[in-house]
C-alpha cells in the first residue's frame, strides 16, 4: 500500500511491484515561487528603485516566506511597460497552501507597487 500526499491509498499488487522500477519521488519541504510584474513605462528610475525594494520588503515579510532572501531583478523595459521579476521561497511544498500564498503575494505586490506610486498594469505567478 502507498499513501499519497493528499491522502489516497494506493494498493500495489506484490507480484507487479516485484516486475516493475520503482522511483522515489519525495517531497521537499520549501519550494520556490517567482512572479512577474509590469510597471508603467514612464516610471522613474527612482520609483523604479522604490518599487523593487518594496517588493522585496514584502516578500520578506510573508509568513511562509524562509530566511532566504527573496530576489527582486529588473528584467528590462518594453514599449510602454517596465517588467520586474520576484522570487520567494517558501517554507511548504503543498500545492494547496502554495496557491493560498501565491494569492496573498500577488496582493500584496499590488500594494506595494501602489504604495511606491506606480500603476501595476500585471501581476501573476510565473510558476
Amino acid at each position: 500500500r502507498i499513501l499519497s500526499e493528499d491522502g489516497n491509498l494506493c494498493v500495489v499488487p506484490n507480484g507487479h511491484l516485484a516486475r516493475i522500477s520503482i522511483t522515489n519521488v519525495t517531497a521537499h519541504e520549501r519550494t520556490g515561487v517567482t512572479f512577474l510584474m509590469r510597471i508603467n513605462g514612464d516610471a522613474t528610475p527612482q520609483e523604479v528603485t522604490r518599487c523593487m525594494e518594496s517588493l522585496k520588503a514584502r516578500a520578506a515579510s510573508d509568513p511562509a516566506a524562509t530566511q532566504r532572501p527573496p530576489h527582486v531583478r529588473l528584467l528590462g523595459f518594453e514599449t510602454g511597460a517596465i517588467e520586474i521579476e520576484v522570487g520567494v521561497e517558501l517554507a511548504t511544498s503543498k500545492l494547496h497552501e502554495i496557491e493560498d500564498i501565491k494569492n496573498r503575494l500577488i496582493i500584496a505586490f499590488v500594494a506595494a507597487l501602489q504604495d511606491a506610486g506606480v500603476t501595476p498594469t500585471l501581476v501573476r505567478a510565473a510558476k
